[in-house]
């Protein structure tokens, strides 16, 4: 089965330079980008053996859902995916039978870059991430939690970060548990907790540590 008409589902929302299709079947994609100003040109290959996956937001609401001024979840014509102000969207996917696992990144230009990927876990190949991410409503950055403990912080404002030279940079280490559902991320700010109810909270920009902000025991308290 052929999906070329997924490019209308990829491709962003806003007048773009760059449009991103998606051929194949639906478990073995390649996703692919064609500049608007040469259409007869070669195809770019992103990717190649991949199944787009659901994606879930920590901390999202109802009214969330028609809000085109915030990140927000959205399922339309099989594909979750989140979409971002601007024309953005982001999506999860594995590929290779689950040898990897990661997240496009489509800019609102149409542009399509592949922001975080991890190699599947153990004999089955999990996924080596937690079950949801958490996403600043500017859609600027996004905070991503691995099943194991660690941390991820990821730019989807088309930059990289210095010290990784890469759209993400780990943040915390597998030491650090993080619930994925307490995932909250700000303009500037990451929050989450850890396995023991500890809070934490991490600068986004390069280099900053995740730093407990948990109050400290009062003697007598219940």
């Amino acid at each position: 089965m052929n999906l070329r008409p997924l490019s209308l589902l990829l491709a962003a929302t806003l007048p773009a330079q760059t449009l991103t299709f998606a051929e194949g079947s639906p478990t073995s994609l390649t996703i692919a980008t064609v500049s608007e100003a040469s259409p007869n040109a070669p195809d770019t290959v992103v990717l190649q053996a991949v199944e787009l996956l659901p994606i879930e937001i920590s901390g999202r609401t109802l009214g969330q859902a028609g809000d085109p001024t915030v990140s927000r979840r959205v399922d339309r014509n099989g594909l979750v995916r989140v979409e971002l102000p601007g024309g953005g969207r982001l999506f999860r996917y594995r590929r290779a039978g689950g040898a990897f696992w990661g997240f496009l990144h489509v800019a609102g230009d149409g542009q399509a870059r592949v922001v975080l990927e991890q190699p599947g876990v153990g004999g089955q190949l999990a996924d080596p991430f937690a079950d949801r991410i958490g996403i600043a409503a500017d859609g600027q950055h996004a905070a991503i939690a691995m099943a194991v403990g660690g941390l991820w912080l990821v730019r989807l404002d088309g930059g990289v970060y210095a010290s990784s030279n890469a759209p993400a940079r780990f943040a915390a280490g597998a030491a650090t548990a993080v619930e994925s559902r307490s995932l909250l991320v700000g303009a500037a700010v990451a929050w989450f907790q850890d396995g023991a109810g500890g809070v934490w909270r991490c600068g986004l920009g390069d280099g900053a540590a995740p730093v407990s902000v948990a109050p400290s025991p009062q003697p007598g308290a219940f």
